[in-house]
């Protein structure tokens, strides 16, 4: 399995300049808008675009085929797919940190506390979209994927302008920040949990894929 996973990081290789592209942007973006908490989001970004270019690889050398022959459980293929995105998503948001930590150093301030918030916000964000992406990309394959994942995307922000203009949930209500306070700590443990059943709908897709 660790040879999987092995393959998908020397596939990113060839996709450095772009990820670089984007590190440069959130971080230009960070300084020009003064928000560094904008570089934390950088692992929700990575998290969509790495799986479906690392699909996007696979459907072109017809690598499904290979999979077939390997010495090596469909469970595994399928799980070493989870763990090179999710390692790639978590090195992201990792980046986005240090980067962060940099920014206040240079201005000699001190880390803000809702920053530690922030940021088990984006992990247990980057847990529930890898658990959303990838069986979409096992079901239609990474160009049907694409349309899928934005038509995902518009319901997503969807809900929340509706959350936010029509019910009246604000982010600058106390009772609602207080709640999130509360419960915060185990948003990532949820977005993790509901990796399990989505690796199962993944293998269950997989197995009934005909390459």
């Amino acid at each position: 399995m660790s040879g999987l996973v092995l393959k998908d990081f020397l596939f990113m290789k060839k996709q450095v300049r772009y990820y670089l592209a984007i590190i440069v942007v959130y971080c230009v973006l960070c300084f020009f808008w003064d928000q560094p908490g904008i570089l934390l989001t950088l692992g929700c970004v990575v998290s969509m675009i790495y799986p479906i270019q690392a699909f996007a690889g696979d459907e072109g050398c017809h690598w499904q085929m290979m999979e077939r022959i390997l010495p090596v459980s469909l469970g595994r293929v399928v799980l070493a797919r989870y763990l090179s995105t999710l390692l790639v998503s978590l090195a992201a948001v990792g980046g986005g940190a240090l980067v962060m930590w940099i920014y206040y150093a240079v201005r000699g301030e001190a880390l803000p506390d809702e920053m530690l918030f922030l940021a088990l916000c984006i992990a247990g964000v980057v847990f529930l979209i890898e658990a959303l992406v990838i069986p979409v990309l096992y079901r239609f394959g990474s160009s049907s994927g694409r349309l899928v994942m934005i038509v995902i995307l518009v319901l997503v922000f969807g809900a929340v302008y509706l959350c936010s203009h029509v019910i009246g949930l604000s982010p600058d209500d106390p009772e609602l920040n207080r709640m999130l306070m509360r419960y915060i700590y185990f948003f990532p443990a949820v977005g993790f949990v509901c990796l399990i059943p989505s690796c199962l709908i993944s293998l269950a897709l997989y197995r009934k894929k005909e390459y």
